[in-house]
């Protein structure tokens, strides 16, 4: 018998519990281009408090559905994440500082290159997450841990792609035309950052296919924000 706060959280979605981690982005991604405040920003006072509210409840059911569905498949979680950091033994450290660690979480980066860590805290600004190096480990607060899963897959996949022998010109369009403008400018920005190459055409992001996941991955960190 699942939670009430998760049977909550999956109806918040319109999916089953046994959505996969894909199933959920999908799902957030059309409903967070219904009722984000953007989309709402020219009818009123009232129904712009409502969308905030909306938003709010419909991230708050996405962080908690996705959790649910690592803890059914822990190995589902990025391999470039690490535990909750504990630089110190608990009795070490003073209350304050052991309950600042307890909302952080650390992602390994040692193997990507400096230019590759530069390029990711730049888009870390563009979205405005707050983050610290140490070292070569990226520290964040456990409320954006979202956020950086996605950005974290999105530059695994870009490393990747660009170790590989570019072997055609296909392109892949994603509409804009639904999205909160918040981040129409934000996730072009975003991309150049990463080296991507884009241009816009209308409404449509067009990208080469190679980075077709960097890109949706993107998307959905920059709509968590």
């Amino acid at each position: 018998m699942l939670p009430p706060e998760i049977v909550a959280a999956f109806a918040v979605l319109g999916v089953t519990p046994e959505a996969t981690e894909s199933d959920l982005k999908a799902a957030y991604r059309v409903r967070a281009s219904l009722v984000h405040p953007d989309v709402h920003q020219h009818r009123g006072e009232d129904v712009l408090t409502h969308a905030s509210e909306a938003m709010r409840q419909l991230t708050d059911a996405y962080r908690l559905a996705v959790r649910h569905a690592r803890d059914q498949s822990p190995a589902a979680r990025s391999s470039s994440r690490q535990a909750r950091r504990a630089d110190a033994p608990p009795e070490s450290r003073s209350d304050e500082r052991a309950e600042a660690d307890d909302r952080e979480f650390c992602y390994r980066t040692s193997e990507w290159t400096r230019a590759d860590r530069e390029r990711l805290g730049q888009v870390l600004e563009q979205l405005a997450v707050p983050f610290y190096w140490e070292s070569e480990d990226l520290v964040i607060d456990d409320e954006h841990e979202l956020v950086v899963d996605h950005l974290i897959a999105a530059f695994d996949d870009l490393i990747t792609t660009l170790s590989t022998v570019r072997d055609d010109d296909v392109e892949i369009l994603f509409d804009l035309a639904s999205s909160p403008s918040s981040f129409r400018w934000a996730v072009p920005t975003a991309l150049t950052a990463m080296d991507v190459p884009w241009f816009l055409e209308g409404t449509e992001l067009v990208v080469d296919k190679r980075f077709e996941f960097c890109t949706e991955e993107l998307l959905t960190a920059a709509e968590l924000r």
